[in-house]
């Protein structure tokens, strides 16, 4: 009997260690494997079966690191760091190549770097790489590196052009000149998490908002760590910033703006033009200094000057107590330096301040243009403001005394819809100048004169608004049409152009500008800002790719058939031979005798729409629609549209294509236009 026992015991000691045994060659075996998708779409599930909860769609040749196998499917990890199951028949097991194992990292030196397809200058060019971008080494020829960058693409960059991290051999020259390199993180979503450590794991402690420019101090798996204000520390997820490497003269310090809005000039004070403005918070690299106004390092290796009572140091190095005595009471005017007849800033308070909205405004003051100094005849005299309701519909008309020449933009927090309108001055008074609406669409209407020539009007939304709106010139009024909608229960598909991953890993970059610009970058914020503004709204949003994608252009056109969308839209940027084309066109497909005919009212005023409004937004020359056989036009079942923004060969509008304010102005047309298209069709 007892023999018998043991007997027993020892076979299920056996059985357990044997299965332990298999168990620990399986683990061994799966180790170093990745899981490559081989159908065209196959959803990621939460567990191994169809009957789990899909967490997201792959596409073919998209690869996973395998985590374990479960009768036919496969836990992967996820590039959010998530884990989920895939469908073995619609996979395959692959063994992760040598070269990718390799951990040594670098960063381009040179300001812009070819990345060539062999380890020579003789083989071809297949992208560019600035300055501060971060690749992986994973062989040295020569003084040639082969090289993984931006995700899955592999080329050579020149040794002497690059930065290797400390511990790997370099042959890159020091920096010359005693400069220094500081990383700036750049906030591109609209409201990003601070985190205590590298991962969503980690508690929440702050946010900041797109725009904000934070020095970076550390990078882990795709996080980067960033300084906040008071020095505190945190980390961002690295896939909702941008970074950028700033080189600054020996003993330089990083500067924060204090200023709401604050004017980038081209030289050392008021009287030079302004090229561009940067809001509070924004930390700027300082590079040299003349009479209290600082020379500032901006994106795309652009410099400008900022007056120093608007900006404060943020590495010890303090400025003149004059300076910040100058400061005191004026950081919400954007240069002027002079103590503002009113508070001007993002936020409001109605009983003291009409246009309380923005630093910018010019007060009138003894070294400011006084408003009774200009002539009066060559402005447009504002004098009335009107308002009606018709059934569900808001109409409220801005009255002048010329043809108005305006533009409009949306902000949050809270929400107001404002317009400037240029050349102009406001002659209403001042008791009438904020009109009560209690509107659903519309709480009330502020007026005020922002700049000695302009008017700024600001319609105060309510939070709970599901109202959209379209304006339009009737003579010398401008009138603004609020209608009930929602985009809920709406599906937009959104192409951002190019960016396919083709023969032999080669990535298609789409056009390239004259300093290096990629299309498919520029395209991408575009049409990521445009689904955030759509999603805002109820819409679900789709996108062809999110990184690069090995979809060609029939099966780009396949998901917005396959999910039956109301509108797909693809964004590019044009592109000539010569640098004088500029301008923006947008291009439907439905030429008559084909089935395409039936939708060609619908593309068309698709189309109409969304030129009208970027044209509105971005202020290029309006090339119009047109019609062309393009391909993901031609295949695609649904009314769609190929929007070619602006000229990414000319030097201007590849300068402006940079400027995250420039899409953000392009992504709210492109958006409004759909929103306008959904409201005719779909309603």
């Amino acid at each position: 009997m007892f023999k018998k026992v043991c007997g027993k015991k020892s076979v299920i000691v056996f059985t357990i260690l044997f299965l332990l045994t298999i168990a620990g060659q399986a683990s061994v075996a799966l180790a170093g494997k990745q899981v490559v998708v081989r159908g065209k779409y196959v959803n990621i599930r939460s567990g191994p079966g169809t009957n789990h909860t899909k967490l997201g769609r792959s596409y073919r040749g998209d690869k996973y690191p395998l985590l374990q196998k479960k009768g036919d499917w496969y836990q992967v990890q996820l590039p959010d760091g998530r884990e989920g199951w895939l469908a073995g028949w619609l996979t395959r097991l692959e063994e992760v190549p040598e070269e990718e194992v390799e951990k040594r990292s670098a960063r381009v030196a040179g300001s812009y770097v070819n990345v060539r397809s062999g380890p020579g200058t003789q083989y071809v060019r297949v992208g560019v790489l600035t300055r501060g971008t971060a690749v992986t080494i994973l062989e040295r020829q020569g003084e040639w590196y082969k090289v993984r960058y931006m995700g899955k693409r592999v080329g050579w960059i020149a040794g002497w052009l690059l930065e290797l991290d400390e511990g790997a051999e370099s042959s890159a020259p020091a920096e010359a000149g005693g400069e220094k390199e500081t990383k700036v993180a750049l906030v591109t979503g609209k409201v990003v998490n601070v985190r205590q450590g590298p991962g969503l794991n980690f508690a929440r402690i702050d946010k900041v908002t797109e725009g904000e420019r934070l020095p970076v101090v550390g990078e882990d798996n795709g996080w980067y760590q960033v300084v906040l204000d008071g020095g505190r520390k945190g980390w961002i997820a690295g896939w909702l910033a941008k970074v950028d490497t700033q080189s600054l003269p020996s003993g330089s310090t990083m500067v924060q703006v204090t200023g709401s809005v604050v004017n980038i000039r081209q030289g050392p004070g008021t009287d030079f033009p302004v090229i561009t403005k940067v809001k509070r918070g924004e930390h700027l690299g300082v590079l040299a200094e003349e009479n209290r106004w600082y020379q500032v390092s901006l994106e795309e290796g652009l410099k400008g000057w900022i007056a120093g009572w608007l900006v404060e140091a943020r590495d010890g190095v303090s400025l003149e107590e004059t300076q910040a005595t100058s400061r005191g009471s004026t950081e919400n005017n954007v240069d002027s330096g002079q103590t503002p007849s009113t508070v001007v800033d993002d936020t409001y308070n109605s009983q003291t301040d009409p246009i309380n909205l923005d630093s910018g405004a010019q007060e009138k003051t003894g070294d400011n243009p006084s408003l009774e100094d200009d002539d009066s005849e060559a402005f447009n005299l504002i004098s009335g403001l009107d308002e009606e309701v018709k059934e569900d519909r808001l109409l409220i008309s801005i009255r002048g005394n010329e043809p108005p020449v305006y533009n409009t933009f949306e902000l949050e927090d809270p929400r107001r819809l404002v317009v400037d309108i240029t050349r102009s001055r406001l002659e209403i008074a001042p008791e009438d100048r904020i009109r009560k609406i209690n509107h659903p669409a519309v709480s009330q209407v502020r007026l005020g004169q922002f700049t000695p020539d302009t008017v700024r009007v600001v319609f105060d939304l309510p939070e709970s608004s599901n109202y959209t709106f379209s304006s339009q010139r009737q003579g010398t009024t401008v009138l603004f049409e609020f209608l009930p909608f929602s985009l809920a229960g709406k599906t937009v598909v959104l192409d951002p152009g190019h960016g396919s991953i083709q023969a032999e890993g080669l990535f298609d970059p789409g056009a390239i500008g004259p300093s290096g610009v990629h299309e498919r970058d520029v395209v991408m914020a575009i049409a990521e800002e445009t689904g955030r503004i759509l999603s805002r709204k109820g819409a679900t949003v789709i996108f062809t790719r999110n990184g690069d994608t090995a979809l060609d252009l029939p099966e780009r056109a396949a998901i917005a058939n396959d999910v039956e969308a109301d509108v797909f839209v693809s964004i590019h940027a044009n592109s000539s031979f010569s640098p004088i084309p500029n301008g923006t066109a947008t291009y439907f497909y439905a030429p008559q005798g084909t089935e395409l005919a039936s939708q060609r009212d619908e593309r068309q005023f698709l189309a109409q729409m969304v030129q009208r409004e970027l044209v509105k937004e971005i202020n290029r020359a309006d090339l119009g629609i047109r019609e062309a056989n393009f391909s993901v036009l031609r295949n695609t079942l649904v009314p769609s549209i190929l929007v070619e923004v602006a000229f990414i060969s000319n030097p201007e509008e590849e300068r402006l294509l940079t400027d995250p304010e420039f899409r953000s102005r392009a992504a709210r047309g492109i958006a409004k236009g759909i929103e306008l298209y959904l409201l005719e069709f779909t309603r």
